[in-house]
């Protein structure tokens, strides 16, 4: 999973973020699974800016880290970015690599973790309204504490067009503990047999399940009805209200019994080309 940091403090802001948002889950064998809410910041770096519009997008992806860099700068020149002038003057686009799994990078065209992401309020607190218990490569977690530039002054909304992808509510840098279900591997020995759910509308069954706590959201389980619908297979989370639950309750991924065989087969077909998430909490 790459987490990816956007940014704008020219023109339309938020159209800006959406496209970029919108080319970006484009892009070859990759997901936009999870969007934060897009926050406004106080501009940092060159004097005389003004403010900008910040969100985080966690994206599954088979790309190495090097070629979602080189396909987000694509992205930025095509959405007017200029790289000359002041290194932190207004820009009309900005997207950076925050995180990219548990791998580490350090070379002149790329360095993973962001060298600057602890620091920024910008970037720490949409990053965790989208994952908020993320370990970095180190084993550390990230929190708000230490995020002092960049401070955030209000929020936005959603991204517009993302709004399904978007938790229900922006984040506040409480620490709400994430718990990830690990769900049953899909296709392997020892799954159980498909659920029937008699109090769902119609013949569905549940394919797979997940957990989690307070208003969080399972981003595996997004990113899995995302590839569903992307496949023409109708699908919907049980309880109704689910993936955003008020406890720690289970959701189930329900699919039409008779698109159950499709399903697992969409799934199994990811897993293989390395769409799938690993589990949040697979430590």
């Amino acid at each position: 999973m790459a987490l990816l940091g956007l940014g704008a403090n020219l023109g339309d802001r938020a159209s800006a973020i959406a496209e970029a948002v919108r080319r970006i889950d484009e892009l070859p064998e990759t997901t936009v699974a999870v969007v934060s809410h897009l926050y406004e910041s106080e501009p940092w770096g060159e004097p005389g800016q003004p403010p900008y519009a910040n969100a985080v997008a966690a994206v599954a992806t088979a790309l190495r880290a090097d070629q979602l860099l080189e396909e987000c700068q694509r992205i930025e020149s095509e959405l007017g970015r200029v790289r000359e002038g002041a290194r932190f003057g207004p820009r009309t686009i900005d997207i950076d690599i925050l995180l990219f799994d548990d791998e580490e990078w350090e070379s002149p065209q790329l360095t993973i973790p962001h060298p600057r992401l602890r620091e920024r309020e910008f970037v720490v607190v949409p990053l965790l309204e989208v994952v908020p218990d993320v370990t970095l490569p180190d084993g550390s977690k990230l929190t708000r504490e230490s995020a002092t530039l960049g401070r955030i002054t209000g929020v936005i909304g959603p991204v517009p067009g993302f709004e399904r992808l978007t938790p229900p509510e922006p984040s506040r840098g409480e620490g709400v503990e994430f718990v990830a279900a690990e769900p049953a591997a899909i296709g392997e020995p020892g799954r159980e047999p498909a659920e029937s759910v008699p109090d769902a509308a119609g013949e569905w069954v549940a394919i797979e399940t997940f957990q989690r706590v307070w208003t969080e959201n399972p981003v595996e389980a997004l990113l899995h009805k995302g590839l569903l619908e992307d496949a023409g297979i109708p699908v919907m989370f049980h309880p109704p209200r689910a993936p955003y639950l008020p406890l720690v309750e289970t959701v189930r991924l329900l699919v039409p019994k008779e698109r159950e065989a499709d399903a697992l087969r969409v799934l199994q077909e990811a897993k293989a080309a390395g769409r799938l998430l690993e589990s949040l909490d697979d430590d």
